[in-house]
């Protein structure tokens, strides 16, 4: 014979109920079982089949456990008492809490957990990178160690122009070589901040560079633009304001005229990528950003300028027969184009491949006109080169297939992660509360019970992040410019921005429900509330039917 009750107390053991209540269960359930053994006996059955018929009815003894303790005590069976497999008392559980944390050791998995707070929006005069409690820390350190590239770096910086500027005053005095710096405040915004004495000094520096002209007519152009309207202007209107307007041809003719074209766009990344190390931010992300808060020249005003050049200037004097004086104008805005074409900003290189293509098309004819036979065809190849130099510098910043699988897996699961790692701390403390004290809140008990699945599922969602980010993994040291970072993040970094920005759109699906989306949502947790109190007065026996 069978002992029924002994085998129910062993598959329903610990059953946290009064001794005398815990023993009329075990009593009726072995009952149940018993009789349903008979029964199977009766029926022809051998014992071993007949007492598998019986155990049957109960195929999940915890599930069992849970619906006895909830139908006599009105609430969740404790979650230290409970067995299941995503019991606190499970050492998986554990396991996998432990591994997330693990991850938080690998600095790629570092890397791709901190992808989404870099500021989406940039400028050349308010950068939001670093706040400034931050930079305030790394020029205190850099003043007490003389360290003028990290004074640089808060003058590039700062959000408050009159700290950065004594910053860029200190780190200049400590190495003149850091003059560049001073492009920071070239810019005619914000409109109270006057950038005429800024240009002046790196012009004295670095007279011999474009760079500083074209800031001095791109702020000569910011300044004038509301008074006059010129942004209102048809290219052509703007191209006739250059033979008025000498206050911005002077100092557009200086910069096409220059010898050099640098932007400091490799000083630049060099002295950020060297402070981000110094600060222990394995930031390659970062750097990135750092580097669309560069001041570029007024691109519009340069282009249109050598329009000026070779639509205006040139074929008017090639019209009137004075065809050495077109081929002037053209070759000076063909070689301006050139040396532009070395800069190492994509759009830099775009605009000057324009202004190039432009110089040439009027060119080519006038040389083959003159007989210049063997100088035509050394510019046709130049030409010809011309548009592959487009597709080389197109073909990575828009289209990447695998950037734009990677983006939405990273995003979302950077989401999952967040969402998760938040349950799994709730989790935690819950359980601490709950072996100390069972009986602290049976809410907090039926918490505990359901976000068990949180660990694991954060696991799964720190792995899936990972693997996503991986392709992406890079220390800053392993970049060498600012041009190999664009190659190979920018894809990957622009799909991630256009992903986080395009919902947020005006017009898109988010942006119209978000409303509607976050009313049914609280509509639903009140209204899950209140079903969880109806069901739990019910089964406590705290509403009475008339």
């Amino acid at each position: 014979m069978h002992d029924w009750k002994e085998l129910v107390r062993s598959r329903l053991t610990p059953l946290p109920l009064e001794p005398g209540r815990r023993e009329e269960v075990i009593e009726e359930l072995a009952q149940q079982l018993e009789d349903a053994y008979k029964e199977a006996l009766s029926g022809g059955a051998s014992e071993p089949e007949a007492l598998r018929r019986s155990l049957a009815q109960f195929k999940d003894w915890e599930d069992l456990r849970k619906d006895v303790f909830r139908a006599v005590k009105a609430e969740e069976l404790p979650v230290w008492q409970q067995r299941g497999i995503l019991s606190p008392k499970r050492p998986w559980v554990w396991t996998a809490l432990l591994l997330s944390l693990a991850l938080l050791a690998v600095p790629g998995f570092r890397q791709a957990l901190v992808t989404l707070s870099v500021p989406i929006e940039t400028g050349p005069w308010g950068s939001g990178f670093f706040s400034t409690r931050t930079l305030s820390r790394i020029e205190r350190r850099a003043i007490a160690q003389s360290d003028a590239r990290a004074l640089a770096f808060v003058a590039l910086h700062h959000p408050d122009l009159k700290e950065a500027a004594r910053a860029a005053e200190k780190a200049i005095a400590l190495d003149a070589r850091l003059t560049w710096i001073y492009a920071r405040f070239a810019s005619a915004y914000p409109p109270e901040h006057d950038p005429a004495p800024w240009i002046a000094r790196l012009k004295a520096w670095d007279g011999d560079n474009a760079f500083p002209h074209l800031l001095e007519a791109g702020a000569l152009f910011d300044r004038g633009s509301s008074e006059a309207g010129w942004t209102s202007r048809t290219p052509l209107e703007l191209r006739h304001s250059f033979a008025t307007k000498s206050d911005i041809r002077l100092p557009m003719q200086k910069a096409f005229a220059a010898p050099k074209y640098d932007s400091y766009a490799t000083q630049r990344f060099e002295l950020e990528r060297a402070v981000l190390q110094q600060q222990g931010w394995d930031r390659p992300d970062l750097l990135m950003f750092t580097q669309a808060s560069r001041l570029i020249p007024n691109l519009l005003l340069t282009r249109t300028y050598a329009e000026y050049l070779v639509l205006d200037l040139g074929e008017t004097a090639e019209k009137a027969g004075y065809n050495e004086e077109a081929a002037a104008q053209y070759r000076a805005a063909a070689q301006y184009g050139v040396r532009m074409q070395r800069a190492s900003s994509d759009i830099e290189q775009l605009i000057a491949i324009a202004i190039r293509q432009k110089s040439y098309e009027h060119l080519l004819p006038l040389l083959r006109q003159q007989g210049r036979t063997e100088e035509a065809l050394l510019l046709e190849s130049d030409f010809a080169d011309l548009r592959d130099a487009v597709g080389l510098v197109r073909e990575y910043r828009w289209k990447d297939n695998a950037a734009s699988r990677a983006a939405p897996l990273v995003l979302i699961s950077s989401v999952l992660v967040l969402v998760f790692g938040l349950a799994a701390l709730t989790w935690l403390g819950s359980v601490i509360l709950l072996r100390w004290n069972e009986n602290t809140s049976s809410l907090l008990n039926r918490f505990a019970s359901v976000a068990a699945i949180a660990p694991p599922l954060l696991l799964f969602a720190s792995l899936s992040l990972y693997g996503a980010y991986y392709p992406y993994v890079r220390h800053i040291s392993q970049f060498e410019s600012a041009g190999q970072l664009a190659r190979d993040l920018g894809p990957f970094r622009w799909s991630l921005v256009e992903l986080w920005m395009a919902p947020l759109s005006q017009g898109s699906w988010l942006n119209i429900m978000i409303w509607p989306i976050a009313w049914c949502v609280v509509v639903a947790v009140i209204g899950t509330i209140t079903l969880y109190w109806v069901r739990s007065r019910r089964e406590g026996g705290g509403l009475q039917e008339e």
